[in-house]
Protein backbone atom coordinates (compact mmCIF):
# COMPACT_ATOMS: atom_id res chain seq x y z
CA UNK A 1 0.00 0.00 0.00
CA UNK A 2 1.76 2.77 -1.15
CA UNK A 3 1.15 6.30 0.78
CA UNK A 4 1.83 9.65 -0.18
CA UNK A 5 2.58 12.57 2.32
CA UNK A 6 2.56 16.30 1.09
CA UNK A 7 2.63 17.71 4.72
CA UNK A 8 6.05 19.87 5.41
CA UNK A 9 5.40 18.32 8.73
CA UNK A 10 6.25 14.52 7.60
CA UNK A 11 9.78 13.28 7.02
CA UNK A 12 8.89 10.30 4.79
CA UNK A 13 7.47 11.58 1.70
CA UNK A 14 6.32 8.16 -0.30
CA UNK A 15 6.48 4.74 1.20
CA UNK A 16 6.79 1.76 -1.58
CA UNK A 17 7.44 -1.91 -0.68
CA UNK A 18 8.46 -4.27 -2.76
CA UNK A 19 5.47 -6.10 -3.37
CA UNK A 20 4.15 -2.97 -5.06
CA UNK A 21 6.46 -3.73 -8.23
CA UNK A 22 7.46 -6.50 -10.44
CA UNK A 23 11.09 -6.84 -9.19
CA UNK A 24 12.51 -6.04 -5.88
CA UNK A 25 16.30 -4.80 -5.00
CA UNK A 26 18.65 -4.29 -6.48
CA UNK A 27 16.22 -3.72 -9.78
CA UNK A 28 15.68 -0.30 -9.97
CA UNK A 29 11.82 -0.66 -10.17
CA UNK A 30 11.37 0.68 -6.12
CA UNK A 31 13.15 4.23 -7.40
CA UNK A 32 11.31 4.18 -10.76
CA UNK A 33 7.71 3.45 -8.95
CA UNK A 34 8.87 6.74 -6.61
CA UNK A 35 10.14 8.48 -9.51
CA UNK A 36 6.83 8.11 -10.93
CA UNK A 37 4.72 9.14 -7.91
CA UNK A 38 6.67 12.44 -7.74
CA UNK A 39 6.38 13.01 -11.88
CA UNK A 40 10.40 12.86 -11.86
CA UNK A 41 11.92 11.79 -15.62
CA UNK A 42 14.73 12.19 -14.92
CA UNK A 43 16.72 9.38 -12.33
CA UNK A 44 19.70 11.97 -12.83
CA UNK A 45 17.58 13.98 -10.15
CA UNK A 46 17.43 11.24 -7.69
CA UNK A 47 20.18 10.00 -4.80
CA UNK A 48 19.30 6.87 -3.31
CA UNK A 49 20.43 6.07 0.44
CA UNK A 50 20.47 3.13 1.80
CA UNK A 51 22.17 0.20 4.42
CA UNK A 52 22.69 -2.60 2.24
CA UNK A 53 24.46 -4.09 -1.04
CA UNK A 54 21.01 -4.57 -2.47
CA UNK A 55 20.54 -0.66 -1.97
CA UNK A 56 23.36 0.46 -3.64
CA UNK A 57 22.64 -2.24 -6.25
CA UNK A 58 19.40 -0.62 -6.73
CA UNK A 59 20.83 2.88 -6.87
CA UNK A 60 22.87 2.67 -9.42
CA UNK A 61 21.24 0.06 -11.79
CA UNK A 62 18.61 3.14 -11.69
CA UNK A 63 21.19 5.51 -12.78
CA UNK A 64 20.64 7.74 -9.87
CA UNK A 65 22.39 10.87 -9.46
CA UNK A 66 24.16 9.43 -6.10
CA UNK A 67 23.83 6.23 -4.71
CA UNK A 68 25.51 5.99 -0.69
CA UNK A 69 25.61 3.86 1.58
CA UNK A 70 25.18 4.15 5.53
CA UNK A 71 27.63 1.90 7.65
CA UNK A 72 25.91 2.10 10.46
CA UNK A 73 23.21 0.14 9.52
CA UNK A 74 22.62 -3.50 8.83
CA UNK A 75 25.85 -3.84 7.20
CA UNK A 76 29.49 -2.59 7.81
CA UNK A 77 31.83 0.07 5.87
CA UNK A 78 33.98 -2.95 4.74
CA UNK A 79 31.05 -5.50 3.26
CA UNK A 80 29.69 -1.81 1.67
CA UNK A 81 32.69 -0.84 0.15
CA UNK A 82 32.87 -3.97 -1.90
CA UNK A 83 29.69 -2.26 -3.80
CA UNK A 84 29.43 -0.10 -6.32
CA UNK A 85 28.44 3.27 -4.82
CA UNK A 86 29.33 6.64 -4.39
CA UNK A 87 29.53 8.33 -0.97
CA UNK A 88 29.74 5.57 2.31
CA UNK A 89 28.82 8.12 5.40
CA UNK A 90 28.95 6.96 8.93
CA UNK A 91 25.57 7.84 9.68
CA UNK A 92 22.58 9.65 8.31
CA UNK A 93 23.41 12.52 10.42
CA UNK A 94 25.98 13.41 7.61
CA UNK A 95 23.47 13.30 4.70
CA UNK A 96 22.63 16.73 4.98
CA UNK A 97 25.73 18.32 4.28
CA UNK A 98 26.69 15.79 1.56
CA UNK A 99 23.13 16.98 0.06
CA UNK A 100 24.22 20.74 0.21
CA UNK A 101 26.88 19.71 -1.31
CA UNK A 102 26.38 17.83 -4.25
CA UNK A 103 22.51 19.26 -5.39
Amino acid sequence: DQRISTSSDSIISASISSDEVDHGRPSPDLVFKAMQLFNISDSKQVVVVGDTPSDLGCGKNAGALLTIGVTNGTHSKELLEQHSHDLLLPSLTALPDVLQKYI
